[in-house]
């Protein structure tokens, strides 16, 4: 049961991903028809603005499919601000389409990093998150001021372990 992103995808095989979103999720998203349960478990770092879906920022989400479950009637989208403030770290959001034009937010976060690790919870993978302080050059080494880990628990992504600041390789960031 693939989601209007999906299909969009199929019938569009030259299209390159990162993709807008569809005008049916940009339309949800505008009208609070996402239902974002996460947000209530998980306020927003310090220093983080918190993002609304107004028009001009709807329009500049792209988005990226990702298979986070071994369930057919669920699909995952990382969507992103393609062209965020430069003060702000990204912000992101894991969306789940459910079939029937719904949508949930499942992890919403800020960060220039987001991993998909092999360790699974309730079916679904394990995700790491990070915001970087600083980056080289060659953006192939920094220091992070937020590491998380996170473990789809109930239907949304719950916080599994924090870290402070860490420094390193970015594919392989270590604890300070």
């Amino acid at each position: 049961m693939p989601s209007t992103l999906a299909q969009h995808c199929l019938n569009q095989p030259e299209a390159q991903l990162p993709i807008p979103l569809t005008e049916d999720l940009q339309q949800r998203l505008l009208t609070g028809n996402v239902t974002n349960t996460f947000r209530q478990h998980y306020p927003l770092p310090a220093g983080v603005p918190a993002i609304h879906f107004d028009a001009a920022t709807v329009a500049r989400l792209q988005a990226l499919p990702l298979q986070l479950g071994e369930h057919d009637n669920t699909e995952e989208w990382l969507v992103y601000d393609s062209s965020p403030a430069a003060a702000t770290p990204p912000h992101f959001w894991v969306i789940q389409y459910q079939g029937q034009g719904i949508y949930r937010i499942v992890l919403e976060h800020a960060g220039q990093m987001l991993w998909v690790t092999p360790e699974r919870a309730d079916g679904y993978f394990n995700l790491r998150t990070a915001r970087f302080a600083e980056l080289d050059a060659g953006s192939k080494t920094g220091s992070f001021t937020d590491y998380r880990e996170w473990q789809y628990t109930n239907g949304v992504y719950s916080l599994l372990k924090a870290s402070g600041m860490a420094a390193g390789s970015i594919a392989n960031p270590e604890p300070l």
